[in-house]
């Protein structure tokens, strides 16, 4: 796949071909549209693709999976109807990989960590919560982390997702004593607007035509120096280029 960063009204594409494409949400958009009714990252990237090729009809475009509204990062998406159920395949069965930055108030007590439980979700609160094995309506979650660094009473952690229930990050983090920062809905102490310190940074698939492995990455917002701080925020930064190596 091609790399290029095109950004333009909220659209960053990190890498595009023909069948695919991630491009970048920035925090506050909704990946879909939803009962707001404000624009998506769907909408806009399909607007942006009409315009740049000058297409006069209908831009196919789907995505492969959300993230949630006040987080940031990576979202894959088809462009092709074949494209768009082999990247349902891979996501269904758990071949894709995700990883997530997460500043988190607090430092966990161990460098790296396997969280896994049961995750519920209230539909109508738009809220997910831990509960025991067995309770109705709950799955399974799992997720590791790694602490790389530790600033202002914050941590930068690095996760990796192995399931991909609602909120998961937030609610395992959170559960453990280490909300996301600016996450009020699960505990944080204060708020950042329209986002919380959750990017996700790291996609690694299989292109849906050509078998090959494509990874494509982004940095957090620049906003995050502000909101997380320049010390966090550069690790971040520093972690991204330390996995292209």
């Amino acid at each position: 796949m091609e790399k290029r960063t095109t950004s333009e009204d909220h659209v960053v594409i990190v890498c595009e071909d023909n069948h695919a494409l991630a491009a970048s949400k920035q925090p506050g958009v909704p990946t879909q549209s939803d009962k707001t009714g404000d624009a998506c990252l769907i909408d806009l990237v399909k607007r942006f693709i009409a315009q740049r090729d000058h297409k006069p009809g209908n831009v196919f475009l789907t995505a492969a999976h959300r993230i949630d509204r006040p987080a940031s990062g990576l979202v894959l998406m088809a462009k092709t109807s074949k494209g768009a159920s082999r990247l349902s395949a891979q996501m269904r069965e758990g071949k894709i990989e995700k990883t997530y930055l997460a500043a988190v108030e607090g430092k966990p007590e161990k460098k790296e960590k396997r969280l896994e439980g049961w995750i519920v979700k209230n539909a109508v609160r738009n809220t997910s919560r831990m509960v025991n094995k067995g309770t109705k309506g709950a799955k399974f979650a799992a997720l590791e982390y790694e602490v790389i660094k530790s600033a202002g009473g914050l941590s930068l952690l690095a996760v990796r997702l192995e399931t991909g229930r609602s909120h998961q990050v937030r609610v395992q983090l959170a559960n453990e004593g280490w909300p996301v920062a600016g996450d009020r809905r699960y505990g944080a102490k204060s708020g950042f607007g329209n986002m919380i310190a959750l990017h996700s940074c790291r996609l690694v698939f299989t292109h849906p035509t050509t078998g090959k492995r494509i990874v494509a990455a982004a940095p957090p917002p620049a906003r995050w120096a502000d909101d997380v701080g320049p010390e966090i925020f550069a690790a971040a930064k520093e972690y991204l280029q330390r996995m292209d190596r």
